[in-house]
């Protein structure tokens, strides 16, 4: 006997298997479009191998912590938002072949920028020619946003020399020194400071008795011959614009010498552990730095940074802070910028970057940080004197007592 197939059983089934199929491509279109939302990143072009590779670290973790807030609200519209590091060492060529291949990464929508005034600079031509939003969360130059680019693409949560300039002044008329020495590293960031400083001086009681200049790798050698000079011409205080290696070396020099001239300084000191770098002899110096954020202003955040990158010596002496805090900011401006445009892109962030209106940040609350031909997020009132305690804690100047964590 011939068993003949179940013509039946498939004749039967047919409809249903129709209608589950159905079924499937139905959800898989309403569906698909959540599930598929693709990860846009930001790039962080910075130093994270080099001399100033703990500020390249910090701005990292603060872009991290930023993100992780970001996503865990839903992301931009559900699309969720990831980080891609590009290091460039300082080094200007590799930060100009750092923004090529953020420019041939279409899921790269923003740019983060690092500490050095001369990287950003050079990089400012192929950032224009690409069309790609630059937010510096570090380096002060003023030429970096005052740049002569129409559209211009760069914007900056950091503070700008032009405004360095009128607060060091007004903190040395504060202090009652008369004649300054101006100490600068020999490259675009030094050059943008000497411009700000002697285009103010004038109108003060303040006179500049030299300028001194010093490149990067400066030794102590290189320091002692810069102090003899400014001894004689009887300078009573310092302004100094370096990074941490250098500060460093100028620091143990003066000590060395007891050289007692007050010291003024730059932020660039603090993108590395300045107080390990800088020793005993830090204690021996009176030097103080411009800044706009300490961790201990703001408890909740640095207890909570403490927990993903414990451990922490405490939670207040957090090197290169001032970098987390910045990129932390950008971050949130960036991702507001997105939901104000409406668009999860280049375009769109820059585009969505005028139209924010508040967003509550470490520094500050930013109440329409930008807009066309403003693109500084922070502004001189931002800006306040801190100097290291015996601890390495960053503290308000003059403030002696040791800031302790709280349980």
């Amino acid at each position: 006997m011939t068993i003949s197939p179940p013509t039946c059983f498939f004749r039967k089934n047919s409809n249903r298997v129709g209608f589950f199929l159905f079924l499937f491509f139905i959800l898989k279109i309403f569906l698909e479009p959540v599930a598929a939302q693709e990860t846009r990143y930001l790039a962080l072009d910075a130093d994270l191998s080099g001399n100033t590779r703990a500020a390249g670290q910090a701005l990292k973790r603060g872009i991290e912590m930023a993100l992780t807030d970001i996503n865990r609200a839903g992301g931009i519209g559900g699309v969720p938002l990831g980080l891609k590091l590009f290091d460039q060492r300082g080094n200007p060529a590799r930060g100009i072949k750092n923004i090529e291949d953020i420019a041939r990464d279409d899921t790269i929508i923003g740019i983060i920028g690092g500490v050095h005034t001369p990287v950003a600079l050079a990089q400012l031509p192929i950032i224009h020619a690409k069309k790609i939003p630059y937010l510096g969360a570090w380096a002060a130059g003023t030429s970096v946003v005052e740049n002569g680019y129409a559209p211009n693409y760069v914007y900056r949560v950091s503070i700008r020399d032009e405004y360095a300039a009128p607060f060091f002044l007004h903190e040395v008329q504060k202090k009652g020194y008369k004649r300054i020495a101006l100490l600068l590293e020999k490259t675009g960031w030094g050059l943008s400071n000497e411009t700000a400083l002697k285009a103010l001086v004038d109108d003060t009681d303040i006179t500049v008795t030299g300028t001194h200049w010093f490149f990067w790798g400066a030794t102590e050698t290189d320091f002692e011959k810069h102090l003899k000079k400014i001894n004689t011409q009887n300078a009573d205080a310092i302004i100094l614009v370096a990074n941490a290696v250098e500060g460093a070396a100028l620091v143990q020099t003066m000590a060395r010498q007891k050289t007692g001239i007050p010291v003024l300084s730059h932020w660039g000191i603090t993108a590395a552990d300045f107080p390990a770098l800088a020793g005993e002899a830090l204690n021996h110096i009176d030097l103080s730095f411009l800044q706009t954020w300490s961790p201990n202003q703001s408890q909740e955040f640095t207890g909570r940074y403490c927990l993903v990158y414990a451990p922490c010596p405490t939670p207040f002496t957090l090197t290169a802070a001032v970098g987390l805090a910045h990129s932390y900011d950008a971050t949130l401006l960036i991702a507001e910028a997105l939901r104000r445009s409406g668009q999860v892109s280049r375009t769109g962030l820059r585009a969505g970057l005028s139209k924010i209106e508040t967003v509550q940040g470490l520094v500050k609350q930013y109440n329409r940080p930008f807009a066309e031909g403003r693109h500084e997020a922070l502004s001189l009132e931002d800006i306040k004197l801190y100097r290291y305690n015996s601890a390495g804690q960053a503290v308000l100047d003059h403030q002696e007592t040791r800031e302790e964590p709280t349980e």
